[in-house]
């Protein structure tokens, strides 16, 4: 009798030890469902740092803010398609004899749309952004910059300043990653094809293509759809 006992008591005490063990194993199991899922649409708006300058002297000084708004669109987990606006904002000011003059402008923007492929996704990030727009990419990028040239031309009714629309071709090495919940960075080089400007006036110079070199640093505060 004494036997049986010590044997249902054993019993006992080894199906409750198993299951305190299993309950903290199953708690801390991972929430597949809940996976954060990589956002098919990023939404940026910054600062090309790149083009960002401050010129001070005596009597002058000189502030350029270049704007930077993008779009990015996953077409697969590795490949995405985007597009992108950018202006240089620029504001000066000028001490003269017996007043001060402000004056702000616009001397530079640009239209770029692309393709990327992400080659070496962030592993820090896990599962968050696997497969989402973020890690080591190579783009294929073509644009039209519109430039302010020094000067003033006269037309037949008003004064113009002088404009040229330069088209361009690259291929890029970048990497963009996300820093804080809504901030991230974007930074690319490579080279490229400058195709002959337009110019708004009459044409100055032989048109001829150029090879460029294209160094691009941003910081973007971002939204994920």
């Amino acid at each position: 009798m004494s036997l049986s006992y010590s044997l249902k008591c054993s019993l006992l005490s080894a199906s409750l030890l198993g299951l305190t063990v299993a309950a903290p194993a199953q708690s801390i199991a991972p929430d597949v469902s809940r996976a954060a899922v990589p956002p098919h649409l990023l939404l940026k708006m910054g600062l090309r740092l790149t083009h960002l300058s401050y010129s001070p002297g005596s009597q002058t000084w000189r502030l350029v803010v270049p704007a930077s708004a993008s779009a990015e669109y996953r077409l697969a987990p590795r490949f995405s398609i985007y597009g992108s606006a950018e202006a240089d904002l620029q504001a000066s000011h000028l001490a003269m004899r017996r007043r001060r003059v402000a004056t702000s402008s616009l001397p530079s923007a640009g239209l770029a749309m692309g393709l990327r492929c992400y080659y070496d996704q962030s592993k820090r990030t896990g599962a968050e952004h696997a497969g989402g727009p973020y890690g080591n990419y190579l783009a294929l990028e073509g644009g039209v910059v519109r430039e302010e040239i020094a000067g003033t031309y006269l037309t037949q009714f008003h004064r113009r300043m002088p404009t040229s629309l330069t088209p361009s071709v690259y291929a890029l090495w970048g990497t963009q990653h996300q820093f804080r919940r809504f901030a991230l960075y974007d930074v690319n080089a490579g080279f490229g094809i400058k195709m002959p400007p337009y110019y708004n006036f009459e044409h100055i110079g032989p048109a001829h293509y150029d090879v460029a070199v294209q160094v691009n640093i941003r910081i973007y505060y971002g939204f994920g759809f």
